[in-house]
C-alpha cells in the first residue's frame, strides 16, 4: 500500500519534484494490475529510489506501452537521478502493436538524461518475463539514454511477436536496455534470459540502429537469443548488442563473454561454449572484482557472490577456488622412492606424488614384521602422517593457512614431526627414534644410534602398527588401492670393516675393534660405515 500511495503522489504532482525513496523491507504487490512510477511524460520520475537490497515481488501489468515498476524516469539539472539496489519479479504483459515501439521494461519503460545528466542504475536485477508485440523491449529498461549501467541483472524471459517483422517495427528488443543512441556505459553486468523476437535482438543491449558501439566491458550472456526474421532477411542478433553481420566491429567491448555463438556475432566477445569455465569459477574470476561465484553451488557467475582465486599449479595449470591457497615445496626427490610426509595443513589440491595411509603389517614366520600394506588417499588431513611415492623429483602441496594445526599426530603407528628430529646417542632417553623405523630405498629401516629425520616426515612405531586381520587395523575404504610396499631391514650394522689409523695425543695404529696394535688397550671402539669413521 505504501508503495502505491507513493506511485499516487509522483503521477498525481502539479509540478516536476525531488524524489528520495528507499524501501525498508520486501514488497508483495500481490499480483494486482499495477500502475507505473511515474505513468505520464508530464509526471516522471526524478530523484534517488534505494532498494536497500530488498525485493519488490509479484509485479503484474497487462497494458499497452511505457510500463514497468517505473513509467518515465528524467533527468534534471538539479538533481542526480539514480536507482539501485532492487531486484523485481513479476510477469508483464503487453498488448502494443504499432511501429513506435512499446517501450517496457522491468525497472522502466522510459529513462533519459542528457549528457551533462547521466542517469545511474546500478546493483538492479529483473526476474521479470515479458511478452510483447513490438520493439523497445528489455528485462531492465525499453528505451534509455545518457545512462551509466553497472551491475546489473536479468533473468526474465523476453518474447516479442508480432504480424510485421519489418526492421522499423523492432525498435529493438534485449536483456538489459534497448539504446536510442550510443551516449551510454555499460558494465558489470549480464543476461541470463531467453530473448526472442523478429529482428534487433541483443543480450546485453539493442536499438534499432545496429551500429550503435557502446563501451560496454566485465558482462556477459548466456540467455538463448533468436531473431525470427532469420538470416536470409537480414536479422541482426548478438550477445552483447545486436549485430547486422558476423564481422561488425565492436572496438568498445572489452573482456565480455558468451555461451554461444549466435546467428551473428561482435567480433571481440570471447565466446566460451564448454560449461566448466562458467562452473568452475574461470568466468567469474576472469570478468573482476564485481563478480563472484559459489563454485559447486552458484552454476555462473554472479554479482557480489563468493570470491574466487585463481591458483597456478607448478605444471602450468589453472585451477580456481573460493579460498587463497598457499603453496608447500619439497624437491630432490627420486620418482619412486617413497617417503614421509605430515604437514600441518591440510589439502585436496597437490601434484608430483602419491599419498597412503598405514593399514597394517605382515609378520614372517619368526614373528618378525616384513612387509608394510598402504592405502592410497586422496584428502591429506592437518598433522596427519602419510607415506608418499613422488612421481617428479619435487612435489606442491597446496593449502590454505586457516587449516593449520599446531601438534602433529600419529595414524596407525606412523608418527609425525613438524621439526627436525636429530637424536645422537643411543641411550638417550629423549632419542625418539631409536628402535623406530625411517624409510629408506623403499623399505622400513630400523633406527639405532646416529638416526636423524628432517621436518615434516614421519616416523614408524613398529610395535604399534596394526597386524593384519587385526582388529585394530584400520578398515580399508572399499575402492581404493592397496598397495604391498618396502619391508623392513634390521637394525643399522657396521659395514665395509677395516683397519683405520687413529690419530690421537698418544698417537699409534688400532685396530676396528679399538685395540692398539701394540698390545695397550683403547677406550674407543672405531667402525668404518660406507667410508665413515664412527666411534662406539
Amino acid at each position: 500500500y505504501e508503495l502505491a500511495w507513493f506511485a499516487n503522489q509522483v503521477n498525481t504532482v502539479a509540478a516536476a519534484k525531488t524524489y528520495k525513496a528507499v524501501l525498508d523491507n520486501d514488497i508483495d504487490l500481490c499480483g494486482f494490475n499495477w500502475t507505473p512510477i511515474g505513468n505520464a511524460s508530464g509526471k516522471k520520475f526524478g530523484g534517488t529510489f534505494d532498494g536497500q537490497g530488498y525485493s519488490v515481488n509479484n509485479l503484474f501489468i497487462d497494458g499497452a506501452r511505457y510500463i514497468g515498476l517505473f513509467g518515465y524516469i528524467t533527468y534534471s539539472t538539479s538533481f542526480t537521478v539514480t536507482i539501485q539496489n532492487l531486484t523485481i519479479r513479476g510477469t508483464i504483459n503487453s498488448t502494443w502493436d504499432s511501429t513506435t515501439g512499446a517501450q517496457v521494461g522491468g525497472l522502466a519503460a522510459n529513462v533519459t538524461g542528457r549528457n551533462q545528466n547521466r542517469i545511474t542504475i546500478t546493483n538492479v536485477t529483473s526476474y521479470v518475463d515479458i511478452t510483447g508485440m513490438s520493439g523497445n523491449i528489455a528485462g531492465l529498461i525499453g528505451s534509455g539514454n545518457f545512462l551509466n549501467i553497472d551491475r546489473c541483472a536479468n533473468y526474465g524471459n523476453i518474447t516479442v511477436t508480432n504480424s510485421n517483422k519489418t526492421q522499423v517495427r523492432d525498435k529493438g528488443v534485449a536483456g538489459i536496455v534497448v539504446l536510442s543512441s550510443a551516449n551510454n556505459t555499460i558494465t558489470n553486468s549480464y543476461n541470463c534470459g531467453n530473448v526472442v523476437a523478429g529482428n534487433y535482438v541483443g543480450g546485453i543491449y539493442s536499438g534499432k540502429d545496429y551500429t550503435y558501439d557502446v563501451p560496454t566491458t566485465n558482462c556477459y550472456n548466456t540467455g538463448w537469443l533468436n531473431a525470427s526474421k532469420g538470416n536470409n532477411l537480414g536479422a541482426s542478433v548478438g550477445a552483447i548488442r545486436n549485430c547486422k553481420n558476423s564481422t561488425d566491429e565492436t572496438p568498445n567491448v572489452t573482456n565480455c563473454y558468451a555461451n554461444m555463438d549466435f546467428l551473428f556475432n561482435e567480433i571481440n566477445t570471447i565466446i566460451v561454449e564448454d560449461e566448466e569455465p562458467w562452473a568452475n569459477g574461470e568466468i567469474a574470476y576472469k570478468l573482476g572484482d564485481a563478480y563472484g561465484q559459489q563454485i559447486g553451488v552458484d552454476p555462473l557467475p554472479v554479482l557480489g557472490g563468493m570470491t574466487v582465486y585463481e591458483i597456478e599449479l607448478a605444471d602450468g595449470r589453472k585451477v580456481y577456488t573460493n579460498d587463497p591457497y598457499e603453496e608447500y615445496h619439497r624437491g630432490g626427490l627420486t620418482p619412486g622412492n617413497m617417503g614421509t610426509i605430515c604437514l600441518p595443513w591440510a589439502s585436496d589440491l597437490y601434484i608430483g606424488a602419491t599419498f597412503y595411509r598405514l593399514l597394517h603389517k605382515e609378520l614372517n614366520e619368526s614373528g618378525e614384521p616384513y612387509n608394510i600394506v598402504l592405502e592410497e588417499v586422496t584428502e591429506l588431513q592437518a598433522g596427519v602422517p602419510y607415506v608418499f611415492i613422488p612421481e617428479e623429483n619435487q612435489i606442491h602441496v597446496y593449502y590454505l593457512e586457516s587449516t593449520e594445526v599446531a601438534e602433529e599426530g600419529n595414524s596407525n603407528g606412523l608418527y609425525g614431526t613438524f621439526e627436525d628430529i636429530n637424536d645422537g646417542e643411543a641411550g638417550n632417553l629423549d632419542n625418539k627414534l631409536e628402535n623406530n623405523y625411517v624409510v629408506y630405498n623403499n623399505m622400513f629401516q630400523h633406527c639405532g644410534e646416529y638416526c636423524w629425520l628432517n621436518a615434516n616426515r614421519a616416523y614408524i612405531r613398529m610395535d604399534d602398527v596394526a597386524l593384519q586381520g587385526a582388529q585394530n587395523a584400520p578398515a580399508p575404504v572399499p575402492g581404493r588401492r592397496h598397495v604391498m610396499m618396502g619391508g623392513t631391514v634390521p637394525h643399522k650394522t657396521p659395514t665395509d670393516v677395516q683397519s683405520v689409523e687413529w690419530d690421537s695425543t698418544d698417537s699409534g695404529t688400532y685396530d676396528v675393534l679399538g685395540r692398539r696394535i701394540n698390545g695397550q688397550p683403547n677406550a674407543h671402539g672405531v667402525y668404518i660405515i660406507n667410508g665413515k669413521k664412527v666411534i662406539k
